[in-house]
């Protein structure tokens, strides 16, 4: 996390003041793009900064900054199996996020690099955020998916 995100996170504040879709399982890469195509069609604000970053939370918990990603990055970072690959930190459980400046929502996913064993993601949404997660719901396999509270769930998941 960074360290205002990481503030978010123990304070219950957006985006951790709402809900969290997971994978339920290791996904597959095309649900993965689905989940990608959905996150940029229905919830990204191109008007709006977007910031990146390398998400060590369950891993070992480790702060780190974010930067500024353009929409047009962010779309080439997810268009595809290969550049969502390419995107990933590699790391053992060490994801990649991007979050909004309103910090309405946050999403991450990783992808094992070495035998494409698991991709998962996480898609943090505040409750001011204006996107509707039953929507991405109906699109993907439901046995794919768990919804949940975002701080309750980052909670169980710090490895820090």
């Amino acid at each position: 996390m960074t360290p205002d995100l990481e503030k978010r996170w123990k304070a219950g504040d957006k985006p951790f003041d709402g809900e969290i879709l997971t994978s339920a399982t290791d996904s597959s890469m095309e649900t993965l793009l689905k989940v990608m195509k959905y996150f940029m069609d229905m919830v990204v604000d191109p008007s709006e900064k977007i910031f990146l970053y390398d998400d060590w939370h369950e891993h070992d918990g480790f702060i780190t900054n974010s930067k500024i990603l353009s929409v047009d990055v962010l779309k080439s970072k997810i268009n595809s199996s290969e550049a969502l690959k390419a995107s990933t930190h590699g790391d053992y459980e060490v994801r990649t996020a991007v979050y909004s400046e309103s910090n309405n929502w946050l999403m991450r996913w990783c992808i094992d690099l070495e035998d494409d064993a698991y991709c998962d993601f996480e898609f943090c949404i505040s409750k001011s955020a204006n996107c509707k997660p039953l929507e991405l719901m109906h699109s993907i396999n439901r046995d794919e998916l768990n919804r949940t509270n975002a701080k309750d769930y980052f909670d169980r998941a710090y490895g820090g």
